[in-house]
């Protein structure tokens, strides 16, 4: 009679070759529950994560001029709350100018309000093209930290894509589902 040979799963702190499904190493107690799981994937080329970004509903981009105030450029963001302006030159990106740069750049410097906005916002901000994928967007979003980036097409600004916008995408996309038993059953 031949034994049945088991699974094992190496502990990743200690070596230690323990039988696949134990919650705890038995010889150093790691939590070994996520060790086991096995791996998922999904062909690139089937995902929805490479549909153009221009399939993601979003708002048009608030926009000041180069040569703007700051003032100018909150009280644009505060007309359209989208928590950043893109600053143009000729229909084209020059720079952007977020929330953060509101809080981090000028918020506690008096007289800075009258200030051209160019001394403030980041300039040749990072663009993605409409025909971009989600996926590059939300690269672009998680590795260089951008809640918001311009979208062009040949060049000229066309929108402005958000987390937000990306986040509901997902949601609709993958969790409207969920989202409606949950509704239905707190109903």
């Amino acid at each position: 009679m031949v034994a049945k040979k088991k699974n094992i799963v190496f502990c990743p702190s200690c070596g230690f070759e323990n039988i696949e499904g134990n919650d705890n190493c038995e010889s150093c107690l790691s939590d070994l529950r996520s060790v086991d799981v096995p791996e998922t994937s999904q062909v690139v080329s089937e995902s929805d994560l490479v549909t153009p970004i221009s399939a993601v509903p979003m708002a048009r981009p608030c926009t000041v001029e180069l040569g703007a105030t700051v003032r100018e450029a909150i009280a644009e963001m505060h007309e359209a709350p989208s928590g950043a302006v893109v600053v143009v030159n000729e229909g084209r990106s020059v720079g952007i100018f977020t929330i953060r740069d509101v809080l981090d750049r000028t918020a506690l410097k008096p007289g800075v309000l009258d200030e051209p906005i160019e001394a403030y916002m980041t300039p040749d901000p990072e663009a993605l093209n409409e025909d971009d994928s989600i996926a590059f967007a939300i690269n672009r979003m998680g590795d260089w930290g951008f809640r918001f980036i311009p979208v062009t097409r040949e060049g000229d600004l066309i929108g402005m894509i958000t987390v937000r916008d990306v986040i509901n995408w997902v949601q609709g996309r993958y969790l409207g589902h969920v989202l409606a038993k949950h509704a239905r059953a707190g109903a």
